[in-house]
């Protein structure tokens, strides 16, 4: 099997197999399987995202729609009450007071 990388060598073969060309053989195969996972890995994501557009429909999804517009109106106030750094209770009770405020 000359010309064939080390790893397709049979131990009946006439040249023995040294160690480097054993490790270079390995090594030449992980990266194979390497690369193989990598494909698999890459063409799974494209179907699981193929399918996820495909089966989404915005109606189902108008409550959260809704939720996120109203976190996203009140992040002006909580950017405005947060500039600077944090020091002393007042900033932990105006924190906690916007939190309330928001959960009521």
């Amino acid at each position: 099997m000359r010309g064939a990388p080390s790893y397709f060598c049979s131990p009946t073969d006439d040249d023995p197999v040294t160690l480097v060309e054993t490790m270079d053989g390995t090594q030449g195969l992980l990266l194979e399987l390497i690369q193989t996972g990598s494909a698999i890995r890459r063409a799974g994501k494209k179907y699981r995202l193929r399918n996820a557009d495909q089966s989404f429909n915005p109606k189902y999804y108008q409550g959260f729609r809704q939720h996120m517009v109203q976190i996203l109106a009140g992040l002006p106030s909580v950017i405005e009450s947060s500039r600077g750094p944090p020091s002393g209770e007042g900033w932990i009770d105006a924190k906690l007071d916007f939190t309330k405020d928001r959960l009521s």
